[in-house]
């Protein structure tokens, strides 16, 4: 027992140590990504878009991954800020409203894969005898072309209905998306 309290100055002064001063790795000293610029493809930037039939959705990316122009697959088009985008239409007998969250894409060098994120915070849509509302989450990931002129990206979308049951995430569909407005 008066050997292990003679230890526990000693025990003591090494935790304050470790706690005030830290374990310091010199491999990992200056190495900070928190300020350094956003990587992303150069090739990306631009209006990109993949027809579903009659419908489409198309991202207008900018240089650090940000959307600020897309065509929303049923809300159509949207201009988006940093605190995202409202919308309302009316194309009789139809009334549409959209909220829609900041968009920004993100890009994965080691992968060479593209992912978007698109939240609808909350749509209404009301015809004549019927309305719904809710939220709904798309996601889009996949890989560049090695040639830049397409991106295969996988499209998962999530839906909830208001007063409903959550709807189980239907399946990835794959799109291709190729490049709108030639560089």
């Amino acid at each position: 027992m008066r050997r292990l309290l003679q230890l526990l100055p000693a025990a003591t002064g090494a935790i304050l140590l470790v706690v005030f001063v830290g374990c310091q790795n010199p491999d990992i000293q200056g190495k900070s990504t928190i300020n350094q610029p956003r990587r992303f493809p150069d090739v990306m930037v631009g209006r990109w878009k993949a027809e579903i039939g009659r419908l489409n959705w198309t991202f207008e990316f900018q240089p650090d991954g940000s959307i600020l122009k897309m065509n929303h697959y049923t809300a159509g088009q949207v201009d988006l800020t940093q605190d995202g985008a409202y919308i309302e239409r009316d194309k009789p007998p139809v009334h549409i409203e959209y909220f829609l969250a900041p968009c920004q894409a993100e890009y994965d060098p080691a992968t060479n894969e593209v992912s978007i994120e698109v939240i609808t915070v909350y749509f209404k849509i009301q015809s004549l005898d019927a309305a719904m509302e809710g939220s709904r989450t798309d996601l889009f990931k996949g890989p560049l072309s090695e040639n830049g002129k397409t991106w295969n990206a996988d499209w998962l979308s999530s839906l909830e209905i208001k007063d409903k049951k959550p709807l189980k995430p239907r399946r990835p569909s794959p799109l291709v998306f190729t490049r709108v407005d030639a560089p």
